[in-house]
């Protein structure tokens, strides 16, 4: 058990070591994958050295799929293209303490609604 919450975070450690993120199809077979080794793991209800290796495998790539699809939903909740430089009206709470540096201010924003017909934003943002 503990060689595969190891892995799995082993995983999700190699997804932040890559210079970009697998496509969406990509993380799909990694899932498929992975729950194929699980599931056919030979030696089932025992302990052998070939059953621990494909479930610290499956294990491992688990994490990094996980780790990628929660980056990709991460990087999907955008603001759109056309809004960019627009003034848009929202709602919202202060989520973090300001941070302040030479030049400006900066906090995270959560949305909780935009007044701005048409106008859609991340949930979260960072304002300047």
């Amino acid at each position: 058990m503990r060689l595969n919450i190891a892995c799995f975070v082993a995983g999700i450690v190699w997804l932040q070591q890559q210079p970009e993120l697998p496509r969406s199809t990509g993380i799909g077979a990694l899932v498929a994958g992975a729950a194929l080794l699980w599931i056919l793991a030979p030696g089932k209800g025992r302990w052998t050295p070939v059953r621990a290796a494909s479930l610290a495998l499956a294990s491992g790539i688990a994490g990094f799929a996980m780790a990628a699809s929660m980056a990709q939903l991460r990087l999907a909740d955008a603001l759109p293209g056309d809004w960019e430089g627009r003034d848009i009206a929202i709602i919202g709470v202060v989520a973090d303490l300001p941070h302040a540096d030479d030049r400006r201010v900066r906090f995270e924003f959560d949305v909780e609604g935009v007044t701005t017909p048409g106008a859609s934003v991340p949930r979260r943002i960072v304002l300047l």
